[in-house]
């Protein structure tokens, strides 16, 4: 009844194992080191990782696709970054100084600026943000009173005007100032 290769010894039931077996029977084999972070001994020095991990036992965290730009893995998908990049990954330019006016860094510490911007961190307005007039809608229910014909009486031939009261949604226009960049010649 032993496993793995193991030889009983005596009547006692227990086993000899050979190298990398280890338990009463043989049943267990032996991984040197041991694997770590909930990895699994498969074989002698042979562990199987969870997806989180890897190495010969199971000792290294995993980044998935990996860090890019010279990042270091230090955590399941998580990345420290160098001073140029940044993201979980590290795949996105890290501008220093910032890039402002809602500019894109890329690589190499440029900014590319948006149209109305120009300079090297693209601080510069090309225009100048004027007042102008701007139309909006708005619906509001209003009580009104709506007329309507009937007989005064029953079995009269008089007619009376009545009202009810109604709801009705009016829709009207109102302004509002916004600022818009206009073009600096």
């Amino acid at each position: 009844h032993c496993k793995n290769g193991g030889v009983a010894e005596g009547d006692k039931g227990s086993c000899s194992c050979p190298a990398g077996y280890e338990g009463k029977r043989c049943e267990r084999a032996l991984c040197r080191p041991r694997c770590r972070n909930g990895g699994i001994c498969l074989q002698p020095n042979t562990c199987l990782c969870t997806k989180r991990y890897t190495g010969p036992s199971c000792q290294t965290l995993t980044c998935g696709s990996g860090c890019e730009n010279g990042g270091t893995c230090i955590g399941p998908g998580l990345c420290e970054c160098p001073h140029n990049s940044t993201g979980h990954l590290c795949q996105e330019p890290l501008c220093e100084p910032p890039c402002e006016n809602m500019a894109t860094c890329a690589p190499g510490n440029n900014c590319i600026c948006q149209p109305h911007t120009s300079g090297e961190r693209c601080h510069d307005k090309k225009c100048e943000y004027r007042p102008v007039q701007e139309p909006y809608t708005r619906g509001f229910r209003k009580l009104v009173k709506k007329r309507y014909e009937t007989k005064c009486e029953p079995w009269s031939w008089k007619t009376c005007i009545r009202t009810i009261p109604e709801y009705q949604t009016v829709y009207k226009t109102f302004y509002r100032t916004v600022y818009k960049c206009t073009e600096q010649p």
